[in-house]
């Protein structure tokens, strides 16, 4: 990520569980995929060191990174505590309406991989929100894990082999989380005091739930996964002016913390096309972009060829094209590939998760092929 030739670029992909049961059945060994972590069960009420309920892990197989993995995660509960209680509102064969931990109403399918419909949100006021902050205290020890102390942390992580990360949730996401994008967008403008007032408060509750680990690890922390997704397919949600005047000085006050700390590489999630707020993020401190949707018309080798040796790319091998053929994988890893690893600054991977129209067989040979052509 530093623009320095390594052994291989590094490959990223993420998995869900629909993907891995299709090939199960398509021949895929499932002792080998099925994972069970040894850590508290049940909050550890009384039982201890004993495994979670099993799930399933592709990337050791196949020997992919997975873009986010709790055993080299730096874990900070940035949820509203006490949680909202779960619970199932309706069922039937085909769907589940259920509220959720965060207080939103949400309709899941019970075949198929998909995002949820959501049907309803906790934030639909200033009202709504400063009842909503009271769970938003960054002091609240439930925040960090049972075992946590910085000289245990510290030393784990100084001893990893695997690089450090840490999850944070930025400013237009929970807008979005809280609200709604249909409640949201048109807030900045009908309620701009309280956008004003959840983007700062979240950056003040952002930098002093993360004070003890940041200023703890420092540069022990590899990298910042920066989930976002504020846009689509045709560019930003929202434009570069309510950017600059709401959220901008916000990021920069939250990654200014991560900065003055040693953690310099963050990576912002954000899928669709975020072109027109690049120049923006960059001032804010994001300094790569994933997953660099193709359908969104991102093309990692065209912003390579524009911005130099400035911007991490993470991504954009066209998921489509392993649900084809062989011919169509290699060009789409030739085409990105060859180019890419030569300034490196790259990380490998489809231009999302692994969809479930993917076939054990095309999935094998992108995995061979893509292991080969990320080797310098």
């Amino acid at each position: 990520m530093n623009f320095r030739k390594a052994d291989r670029l590094p490959w990223m992909e993420s998995q869900v569980d629909e993907t891995t049961l299709r090939w199960i059945t398509e021949g895929l060994p499932v002792q080998q995929v099925v994972r069970s972590r040894y850590d508290l069960l049940y909050g550890g009420a009384l039982l201890i060191v004993q495994p979670r309920p099993y799930t399933f892990d592709v990337s050791r197989y196949f020997g992919f990174d997975p873009i986010l993995d709790p055993d080299r995660d730096v874990m900070i509960d940035l949820g509203p505590l006490p949680r909202y209680t779960y619970r199932i509102l309706e069922q039937d064969r085909d769907k589940v309406l259920c509220r959720d931990a965060l207080g939103e109403k949400m309709q899941y399918r019970n075949i198929n991989y998909s995002m949820p419909h959501f049907a309803d949100f906790p934030v639909k006021s200033m009202k709504d929100w400063e009842e909503y902050k009271k769970r938003l205290n960054p002091a609240d020890p439930r925040r960090y894990p049972k075992d946590y102390t910085s000289e245990q942390y510290m030393e784990m992580f100084e001893n990893s082999t695997l690089p450090t990360s840490m999850c944070v949730t930025g400013f237009y996401a929970l807008g979005r989380a809280l609200m709604g994008t249909a409640a949201v967008i048109p807030a900045f403008y009908k309620d701009p005091e309280l956008i004003h007032d959840m983007m700062k408060t979240h950056a003040d509750f952002l930098i002093e739930a993360f004070k003890d680990v940041v200023e703890g690890l420092k540069s022990r922390i590899d990298w910042i996964f920066w989930h976002e997704d504020l846009c689509c397919g045709t560019g930003p949600n929202i434009s570069p002016k309510l950017f600059k005047e709401f959220i901008l000085p916000n990021l920069k006050k939250v990654t200014g913390f991560f900065n003055k700390n040693g953690i310099d590489l963050i990576i912002i999630d954000t899928d669709g096309d975020p072109r027109p707020l690049m120049s923006l993020l960059w001032e804010g401190g994001i300094r790569g972009i994933w997953p660099l949707e193709v359908t969104a018309r991102m093309d990692a080798v065209e912003l390579r060829k524009k911005h130099g040796r400035t911007w991490r790319l993470l991504g954009n091998i066209d998921k489509r094209t392993l649900a084809q053929n062989k011919e169509a994988i290699q060009r789409e890893v030739d085409a990105k590939v060859q180019f890419l690893k030569e300034d490196g600054g790259y990380a490998v991977g489809l231009d999302h998760v692994i969809p479930s129209d993917v076939p054990l067989k095309n999935f094998t040979f992108y995995a061979n092929y893509v292991k080969n052509a990320a080797k310098y």
